[in-house]
Formats: C-alpha cells, structure tokens, sequence
C-alpha cells in the first residue's frame, strides 16, 4: 500500500510503499518530481534500486554471500548470481508496518527475529514534508544479544538535470565481483 503525505503549503508531496521497503517511491515540489517516480511495481520487481530511495541494509556487495564478524560467520542469500554476491541487503523488499500517518508525517518500522537476516533488529524510518523540504530519519536499533554487524545507506535516483557532472575522487575501486576494495 501506498502512503501519501504533503507538507502544509502543499508544495512538496511524498507516496511511500509501506509494502516495498518503505520506499519514497515519488516525490515531488511544486508538482515537478524530484525522485525517478515509480510508474509500476514491475519497476521494482526488475530492478529495485533505481525506483525512489530504496534502503539498502547492508549496503553494497558482500562476495558469496558471506562474511565474519565477531568471530561468527554470517550467510546472506545470494542475490546477485551473476557476480557471486548478495547485493543491498534485503530491507527495500519487505513490508514495513505503519505506525503512525498523519497529513505531512509517516513513521514505519520492520522488525527482524531471524527470519530474514541472521541477526536481530528494528528499523525505524520517519518521513516528514515541511514546508522548507523533506525530512528523513532512519533509527536501526539492534534487538539481538550480540553485537550486530550492519552497514546502511541509500540510493537516491534523482530526475536527471540538464547538466550533470560527478567529480572522479567520488568514484570507487571496485575488483572483478565489483566488490569495494
């Protein structure tokens, strides 16, 4: 389900799929998008990270699926085959409940017990429109009885402008697998 939110000049507007990994699937100011809105759920289905502002837990690659921390060995399903790794966790394709939805806010949380990821956690998201913009607070708090390994980031595809540059010191090195070295 999607979930609508304005802020209260009603220049700025937000949908989120509850059901898609609380994605910001549009986002708009002055009815121009902001975010690559999503046109259907088959987008999402193809390639999930460039609909809206996916959360990736954990973030980039981890080649085979496998990593050690804490002296545990940890195994996440391999979700990328054609490069032998789990690619952005698994968070932006599970159904987050809604705790609270207000005309300018939503607050949404997924829990985890084990059943998705081999450790324990609560994320908490809460988007709120102002009128000066959007607003984006993201809580993850771990609920296990171990130390929880996790990174965490964002893909936010922007509408393209008309010009656009990126400066090469933000590029990454990556290996064969195109894993982060």
């Amino acid at each position: 389900m999607t979930y609508k939110i304005d802020s209260p000049d009603n220049n700025w507007h937000a949908e989120i799929s509850a059901c898609h990994g609380a994605n910001v699937v549009k986002l708009q100011y002055n009815n121009k998008d902001i975010f690559v809105p999503l046109i259907s759920d088959e987008q999402l289905k193809s390639n999930p990270y460039i609909q809206g502002c996916p959360i990736l837990l954990p973030a980039n690659r981890t080649y085979a699926g496998k990593f050690s921390f804490e002296d545990k060995e940890y195994n996440l399903p391999l979700n990328e085959p054609q490069n032998n790794a789990h690619l952005h966790g698994l968070v932006h394709t599970m159904a987050f409940n809604v705790v609270e939805h207000q005309p300018n806010k939503i607050i949404l949380e997924y829990i985890n017990k084990g059943e998705r990821y081999p450790f324990d956690f609560r994320l908490g998201v809460t988007y709120i429109l102002k009128d000066d913009g959007f607003y984006q607070y993201y809580k993850i708090k771990n609920i296990g009885n171990r130390n929880m390994p996790f990174t965490f980031a964002l893909y936010t595809t922007f509408v393209e402008p008309d010009i656009f540059s990126v400066l090469i010191s933000c590029c990454q090195e990556k290996d064969e697998h195109h894993i982060p070295t």
